[in-house]
């Protein structure tokens, strides 16, 4: 099965039983191991995990709805913000470019956009 996974900056093929990303090749099971190895080193996984909160779902039932709380929005923004601090210490996500992906973020989250919005 030939799957693409593509959002923005970040694309990732899965094919014949590998993952191609960033123009290189590596096999299905990698980041999955990668991952294994790093998440509990550091504390990485209360790093990431303190920055979960429901309002992500909350927003997306706000915009259904046709409301948004603006707060909400912000503190989402931030909490993705913080989260881009830890990923560059996981493989395969220390090969994404966080300093773009925080200027999309910071951009898209703004005050001016929620009330666009």
């Amino acid at each position: 099965m030939d799957t693409t996974f593509s959002y923005g900056i970040f694309s990732a093929d899965y094919r014949d039983g590998c993952v191609y990303l960033a123009g290189k090749k590596y096999p299905a099971g990698y980041f999955a191991l990668q991952l294994l190895n790093q998440y509990y080193a550091n504390d990485i996984a209360l790093r990431l995990a303190v920055y979960r909160d429901e309002l992500n779902f909350n927003i997306l039932e706000q915009l259904r709805c046709g409301y948004l709380n603006i707060g909400h929005y912000e503190k989402t923004g931030r909490n993705t913000l913080e989260i881009l601090k830890v990923l560059p210490s996981l493989c395969p996500f220390d090969s994404l470019d966080t300093a773009t992906m925080q200027e999309q973020i910071s951009a898209l989250f703004s005050p001016e956009n929620g009330e666009h919005i």
